[in-house]
């Protein structure tokens, strides 16, 4: 027994260190074909978890501002990662394509003519004048400068767009799923409703009327939380109605597109809107207040925020030698030249503090730079605000830069432009996150006080620590916003939209229901009144009765 067993053991060590086995295989040719069943397990398994809306093909359409265009591509970027084919629309001529290189999107573009280009580039130039000229007057007089700088460009744009056959036969060969658009650029809902896509709205702004949420609430809801009396509550109501109505001939000449060729009739580029599946607003209860919402209103602010990245030697270095502090100025890619005066006024005051400041400015117009003044032409942004050195952000309160110094909680003084700047200024004051200066109005005596105060007092830096921890704390805007698109995608919008959307503002501020009460209750009133009087007029003349009986006793 001893010998088989170590025959057997003797044999099975010559099968084992041959080159074959029993069965005439190689060695380890069992070992490989075993290793590729697991393999082809691994990747059946990996399939069935994928999700069924991968590959879909999704179009961006944004207005041609680097800002706007920023919160498309972040999460443009994001849907690629997802395994998406996402393309962008483009004019070659006022983005290019070499800033979104290595992002995986891909580029449907269109020119601009030559001589219209130049028309618009001098339009352009005039932007950052009116801006702050405009300040000093009536609203309605800054609006209507606005527009002429605005509407231009925005009726220039969508003319050009919209007459180049090739592009849109481009976009009817790819047969996107989806459209992601700029919820302020109203041309750019024409072309996925002339084609039948489905579409989805983000922006900064809030649609209240569009999207049917609560007409006051919804708008500002920061102001009216700070004040929710009658007036306050009328003027806001207002307020919104005619920003609402008056939006889209802000940013183009939508007569000039009302009759575009469409499968189907429409009266007006808002009514467009309504018909959004989703609207992703890019804000937060963090940067602003909270306020109703339906399931198709999904918040996702801070859509540019990202982990800082090391700064370069340049910048490093300036930083490094700020023992006191750094302040960074922006007033974003549009507003980087402000009037002579303007400079002087933040040059003066930048002059009597310690602190470091880094300025983005296009032309100091040969005026004297204090030595703790640096003027750039650009900036890492982020990458600044994220360094602890960095005690202010003195911005015009975009939407954009407010939530990268929350995301980094820098305190902020805000000096509001035009459009929705306004309001995250008061927004960013109500929240305890910084002081405003009025660009009308300050003096550089103003704006030093303010400086020193929100550097040296503590609170504002603590309140911004809080919204940072908080903001940090919340669902990742750009994966959430993917995640809805997705669902969207593979769901459709059906269960996600209320009765609200199917109403007519009539009916959505239930003016109809009100009436019928009213009438009732002037019924009732009136039946009230017949009533009393039918009582009243018994009454007085039994009493008259008894006292004839009185007197004839």
């Amino acid at each position: 027994m001893r010998r088989q067993s170590s025959h057997s053991e003797q044999h099975r060590s010559t099968v084992t260190v041959g080159h074959y086995d029993r069965r005439g295989r190689k060695r380890g040719q069992g070992d490989t074909m075993n290793a590729g069943r697991i393999c082809l397990v691994l990747l059946a398994l990996v399939l069935l978890a994928v999700s069924p809306t991968k590959g879909k093909k999704v179009l961006l359409i944004g207005f041609p501002f680097t800002s706007h265009m920023n919160e498309l591509m972040a999460v443009g970027r994001e849907l690629v990662s997802k395994g998406h084919q996402v393309y962008a629309i483009m004019d070659v001529n006022k983005l290019g394509e070499k800033r979104f290189q290595g992002t995986g999107l891909k580029f449907l573009t269109y020119d601009s003519l030559d001589k219209e280009q130049k028309a618009i580039e001098e339009v352009e130039e005039k932007w950052p004048e009116i801006c702050f000229r405009t300040q000093t007057t009536s609203i309605k007089a800054m609006m209507d400068a606005l527009a002429s700088i605005i509407q231009p460009i925005g009726t220039y744009e969508c003319s050009r767009m919209l007459s180049d056959d090739k592009l849109l036969q481009q976009i009817r060969d790819v047969n996107f799923d989806i459209s992601l658009l700029d919820a302020i650029y109203y041309c750019s809902y024409l072309i996925p409703f002339k084609l039948d896509i489905p579409y989805v709205s983000m922006g900064s702004f809030n649609h209240v009327w569009k999207s049917r949420l609560h007409p006051v609430a919804s708008h500002q809801p920061c102001k009216i939380e700070r004040d929710n009396s009658f007036t306050n509550r009328l003027k806001h109501f207002f307020l919104g109605m005619i920003v609402e109505h008056n939006l889209p001939d802000l940013f183009m000449d939508q007569s000039k597109f009302l009759d575009y060729d469409t499968p189907r009739p429409y009266s007006s580029l808002s009514e467009l809107v309504e018909k959004s599946s989703l609207f992703l607003i890019n804000q937060n209860t963090v940067g602003s207040c909270a306020a109703p919402s339906t399931p198709n209103v999904i918040y996702v602010g801070g859509l540019t925020n990202k982990p800082a990245k090391p700064l370069n030697v340049e910048y490093s270095q300036i930083v490094a030698e700020a023992r006191d502090g750094v302040i960074v100025m922006s007033f974003g890619s549009g507003m980087s030249k402000m009037p002579k005066e303007f400079v002087r006024k933040f040059m003066w005051a930048f002059a009597q503090i310690k602190q470091v400041v880094i300025w983005r400015l296009k032309t100091t117009y040969d005026l004297e730079v204090p030595p703790n003044v640096n003027i750039v032409d650009w900036m890492p942004q982020n990458d600044l605000l994220a360094d602890d050195r960095v005690q202010l952000f003195i911005t015009h309160c975009g939407n954009n830069g407010q939530y990268e110094a929350i995301y980094h909680g820098v305190p902020m003084i805000g000096s509001p432009l035009y459009g929705d700047q306004a309001d995250n200024a008061a927004r960013m004051v109500h929240k305890g996150y910084g002081l405003q200066i009025q660009i009308a109005s300050f003096t550089a005596e103003e704006l030093l006080e303010k400086i020193n105060e929100v550097i040296r007092n503590p609170k504002y830096r603590a309140n911004m620590k809080i919204a940072s921890k908080i903001h940090k704390s919340l669902p990742d805007p750009i994966r959430q916003s993917v995640y809805w698109i997705e669902h969207v995608m593979e769901h459709g919008d059906g269960h996600l939209r209320t009765v609200l959307s199917e109403m007519s503002p009539t009916e959505f501020l239930m003016f109809d229901i009100f009436a019928v009460l009213f009438v009732l209750l002037g019924v009732v009133a009136f039946l009230l009144k017949l009533l009393l009087c039918f009582v009243y007029r018994k009454l007085s003349g039994s009493g008259s009765l008894s006292d004839r009986s009185k007197k004839q006793n």
